[in-house]
């Protein structure tokens, strides 16, 4: 009899954590920040974490003259918010200023269009900008995509603001796949990922 009401028990608190909205899985961060070759610093707000691997960027191309392109894909730690993303940042650099709102990723068949606000800095008449996405349960199937894929070439563009650029990241699959993996083991998609479609909204066109 005790047996059966332990189970019952069980059973029902499953149910009641399962029911309530602020129940989740707790994300592993110190098993994240302890990962191999990996850099841990405060982002520029000074707040929240970066976790990123040494070796990247990840080669890029622009498609105009005297301009450059490179990507990161990296964990990045929301203090406030008590939320661990995966993110995916495309870095450019031109002679003239972009202020771009519209990033698209081009993956097998489809379009990732993402609406994005950019980091502007300027020296010596150079531009770099950074356009950073965090990935919400509707962006994660793109980088699992990317990291099941057998090329490392994507086509990307940026419009919507003061000009356009397009151009060409190479994410190597493989590496992809490392930081997908273990996000996956260290509980990522457990969390309320959902909540963030709003914050980081992505379309998907064919």
């Amino acid at each position: 009899m005790r047996k059966l009401f332990t189970l019952i028990l069980a059973l029902t608190l499953a149910l009641v954590f399962a029911a309530l909205p602020s129940a989740r899985a707790e994300f592993d961060t110190a098993s994240l920040e302890a990962l191999p070759g990996m850099a841990v610093y405060l982002d520029d707000n000074g707040i929240d974490t970066v976790v990123r691997p040494m070796d990247q960027p990840f080669e890029g191309t622009a498609d105009e003259a005297g301009g450059s392109a490179c990507a990161f894909v990296d964990y990045i730690e929301l203090a406030d918010e008590d939320i661990v993303f995966l993110r995916l940042t495309i870095s450019v650099e031109s002679q003239e200023q972009l202020a771009a709102g519209r990033l698209a990723l081009h993956v097998g068949k489809q379009d990732w269009v993402f609406t994005v606000q950019p980091v502007i800095s300027e020296y010596d008449m150079v531009y770099q900008e950074d356009y950073a996405v965090c990935l919400t349960d509707e962006s994660l199937p793109m980088l699992k995509e990317i990291a099941r894929s057998k090329t490392d070439a994507y086509a990307f563009s940026l419009s919507g603001g003061e000009r356009s650029l397009s151009g060409e990241v190479r994410l190597r699959g493989a590496a992809v796949a490392a930081l997908y993996d273990c996000y996956v083991q260290l509980g990522g998609p457990q969390q309320n990922l959902a909540f963030y479609r709003d914050v980081w909204p992505v379309r998907i066109e064919k």
